[in-house]
Formats: C-alpha cells, sequence, structure tokens
C-alpha cells in the first residue's frame, strides 16, 4: 500500500510539473547588434507558449526614425500606428513554439544608439498578465550619403525634425522644372536626356521623378550627387540636400531591351521639394532646348532665354522611327566568356574608348579592381582638356573617357569612397567646382557607387 501510494504521489508530481512546466512561457528577440542609416534590418521574436491558447498580445513603440513593416504574423493580425507596433492573437496557434519577423527601416539620417523594448501580454486563469521583452542597445552607423551636419541623433530626431519644420521659409516662386527633348547618342543606340533644375534658393530635400516608358533601361550619366534609383518604370534622384547655386542639370540615358518605336516617345515627371514643411510638387515640362551647355553660371541667362522664348531651337530634335539595343563589348565578354578575368574586361573597356579619338595623353587608364574617380565635366563633344580645366589648379591629371553618349572628364584615383568625396568636396568649396561628383569603377567599367561601395566591403 504505502509503495503504491509512493507511486501515486510520484505520478501527480511529474503530471503537475508537467503542467507548470507547459504553463511557462518564454519569448527571446533576435536583431542585430548595429544597422546602417537608410538600411533595415529583420526582428525575430520567438514565443514559447506553453499552454497558452487564449488572447494575447505582443506589442512595440519604436523610437522616432524607425518605421516597421510585417514579415510573418503567425496568424496575427499585424498594424502599426504612431510608431507603436502590434500583433494581436484572438486564439493563439496550438504549436507550442510560434515565430513572428517584422523588418524595421531606419531613416537615413540617423545616428546614435538605441533599443528595442516590447511587452507580451496573456490571460492566464481571467487574470491579465505581461511579460517584458527588452532588447540590448544598436548602433545606428551613419549613411555615408549623408552630410554630417545632416545627421541626426536619434534620441533628439523628434525634437530636430519638428524644428526644421517649424521654420518656414517664404513661399519660393518660380521654380521650374524642364526637360530637354530627348536626343539621339553619339553611338545611335541610346536616347540622352537632359533635365534643368531651376530652384533658387532651396537647399533641403528634393526628389526627381521619371515614369519611363516601358521597354528602356535607365542610366544615370550625370546625378549631381543624387540618389538614384530605377524600379517598376520609375526613375528616382533623391537628394537630402540640393546642389548650391539657383540651378544644376542632370543627364540620363535610356537604353532600349528591345527594338523601340520612338514615334509616340512620352515621358512624364514631376520635381518635389520641401516649402514651409510642405512637399510641393510640379510637373516637369518639356522642351525643344539645348541643355547640354548649361552650368550653374549661366542657368540664370538660360531660364530668361527660355521664358522670353530665345532659347527654343529653330527645328525639334528629329529622331528616327526606332531604336535597336546594342550590347557593349564589356557586357558581352562579361555574359559569354565562362570565368571572364579583369584582363578580357579592361581590353575590351580599352579597346571601345580609343575609338572615339581620345588622345593618348589623356584617355582614361583602367585598372584592376574598385576604385572611384571625381568626374569635373562631361561633354558631346570632345574638347581640349586645357579648355575644360582652365584655371581650376586641380592638382591632378585630368583624363577623359567616352560612355554613355558623353566625353567625361575625370580626376583622381581612390581605393575607397571616402577619399573620394574628400576630393570632391574640397573641389566644390576650394576651386569652385560645383558640378563635381563622384564615380565608381570596376576594372575599367563604371558601375553604380552604391554596388561599388557594396562589392568594396562598404568602402
Amino acid at each position: 500500500m504505502v509503495k503504491y501510494l509512493a507511486s501515486f504521489f510520484a505520478l501527480s508530481f511529474i503530471t503537475a510539473g508537467a503542467v507548470l512546466s507547459q504553463a511557462v512561457i518564454d519569448i527571446k528577440m533576435d536583431l542585430p547588434s548595429e544597422v546602417e542609416a537608410g538600411k533595415s534590418f529583420i526582428v525575430n521574436i520567438n514565443i514559447h507558449k506553453g499552454s497558452l491558447e487564449e488572447f494575447s498580445r505582443f506589442q512595440q513603440e519604436l523610437p522616432a526614425g524607425l518605421t516597421a513593416e510585417q514579415v510573418n504574423s503567425a496568424t496575427a493580425d499585424y498594424g502599426f500606428e504612431n510608431q507603436r507596433l502590434r500583433f494581436i492573437w484572438l486564439k493563439m496557434p496550438p504549436d507550442e513554439l510560434i515565430s513572428i519577423s517584422y523588418r524595421i527601416n531606419v531613416h537615413q539620417r540617423l545616428k546614435g544608439t538605441f533599443t528595442l523594448n516590447g511587452v507580451f501580454s496573456y490571460v492566464e486563469d481571467n487574470e491579465r498578465k505581461s511579460i517584458d521583452v527588452n532588447s540590448n542597445p544598436v548602433k545606428i552607423i551613419p549613411s555615408p550619403l549623408v552630410a554630417a551636419d545632416k545627421q541626426i541623433d536619434i534620441a533628439e530626431f523628434t525634437q530636430q525634425m519638428a524644428a526644421e519644420k517649424s521654420v518656414t521659409p517664404p513661399v519660393v516662386q518660380g521654380i521650374s522644372c524642364i526637360r530637354e527633348t530627348p536626343y539621339l547618342s553619339i553611338s545611335g543606340n541610346e536616347l540622352m536626356v537632359n533635365l534643368l533644375v531651376y530652384k533658387k534658393n532651396l537647399d533641403r530635400f528634393a526628389r526627381i521623378e521619371e515614369s519611363i516608358p516601358a521597354g528602356f533601361d535607365v542610366k544615370s550619366v550625370v546625378s549631381n550627387d543624387a540618389i538614384f534609383t530605377f524600379k517598376d518604370g520609375i526613375a528616382k534622384w533623391v537628394w537630402m540636400a540640393l546642389p548650391p547655386g539657383n540651378g544644376f542639370t542632370i543627364t540620363y540615358s535610356l537604353v532600349p531591351l528591345r527594338e523601340q518605336t520612338l514615334k509616340d516617345l512620352a515621358i512624364k515627371g514631376q520635381f518635389t521639394y520641401v516649402d514651409g514643411g510642405n512637399n510641393v510638387s510640379i510637373d516637369i515640362v518639356q522642351k525643344n532646348v539645348d541643355l547640354s551647355k548649361v552650368d550653374t553660371a549661366s542657368v540664370d541667362q538660360m531660364m530668361t532665354a527660355i521664358n522670353n522664348g530665345q532659347a527654343v531651337r529653330a527645328q525639334a530634335v528629329a529622331l528616327p522611327e526606332t531604336i535597336k539595343p546594342q550590347a557593349s563589348q564589356v557586357q558581352e565578354v562579361t555574359k559569354t566568356v565562362p570565368g571572364n578575368t579583369g584582363e578580357q574586361v579592361r581590353k575590351t573597356t580599352e579597346e571601345k574608348k580609343t575609338k572615339m579619338n581620345i588622345p593618348a595623353e589623356v584617355l582614361l587608364p583602367v585598372q584592376d579592381g574598385i576604385y572611384y574617380r571625381v568626374q569635373i565635366a562631361a561633354y558631346r563633344k570632345l574638347n581640349a582638356v586645357g579648355d575644360v580645366v582652365g584655371a581650376m589648379n586641380l592638382g591632378k591629371p585630368v583624363k577623359i573617357e567616352y560612355d554613355e553618349g558623353l566625353y567625361k572628364y575625370t580626376v583622381g584615383s581612390f581605393p575607397g569612397y571616402a577619399d573620394a568625396q574628400k576630393y570632391k568636396d574640397e573641389l566644390v568649396t576650394s576651386r569652385r567646382v560645383t558640378d563635381a561628383f563622384v564615380t565608381a569603377y570596376r576594372n575599367g567599367a563604371r558601375i553604380d557607387v552604391q554596388q561599388a561601395m557594396s562589392l568594396n566591403g562598404g568602402m
């Protein structure tokens, strides 16, 4: 009998222990220790729910400057509003382990550190209970695309943004953006497009969005320090701070992906800027004018001539009925030769460039690997380096390359983006080369700066 009772109590203890173990709720939050401003990261929450079956909720307050997007809700009702995200279950899933995840987007101007603290609430025996879920500090690495004086500590983001918004500048009159009628490049296999932004005293955030007809790829040729993207038929240029001066130009090319009819080629775009804390969008107007030689010194005269009808060309730019794509030699080598080497790419790049009659002494040499240069000018026709540089006193040799239908003049060779950006800033501030910007190369071929930094470990 004693042995039976002992066995009974032992069994009861084991059963109670199992019940107790099922009632234990354990929550783990997984996220990185650092993130770069302007990028995003994933937060994973693992909930060991024990025997929990009824109403439960996980919520978290995000610091200003962070936004959230659902990735996996595990049947919960997800919401994000007023910096608060919520996952709500009216009835928990049957699995003992429940995993939810969401993406946090970090504002491009942020720096500093933050923590993500949340609360998991549930009902047990008709009693509401909660568990705090805390994270280790997350460090924000400042974006290399944002000037130091534009970066904001995450702890001061709300106050700083409110202060900037409260400063209401006078209403800006006469702001405009003009698109030159697209014209055929020298190569004849792409269309060139110039945009003139007449901004007057605007100096803060702005963007250009161009809706591109289907069947074209877009390459940014001259961006004037904008962040360029092309996705889903929309070409976008974004400035956290606009270039100095009353106006500036950007250039891009339309590269046909197949044979394209140009008869009804139509591009629609808008220039958006901030005025009095509000976003103002104006339509980009296409005109038959020549914007290739406009710079910061002549932008006012050009705008006066355009407004007076004096800058309109006598004849429209004639385009062929169709345009056919043609892959560059560099692209052909990269795609068709297994295990292609930098030497092969360099050879084809040199062959392409020397065909445009660039003198050997100023022809841009091809280097191995990833490197950066600073572009100071671009023209449709080949000009002598001395005529372009003049009295700039650059201190470094200027080289010429032919790319995207333009002769481009660049200076220096830098292994990292930061050094190139520093030299570019020196040209702008000390030598008044206001159109200078950083370019990137891989084995002699131009690539996007963001891509170069990614391939070069962020440098």
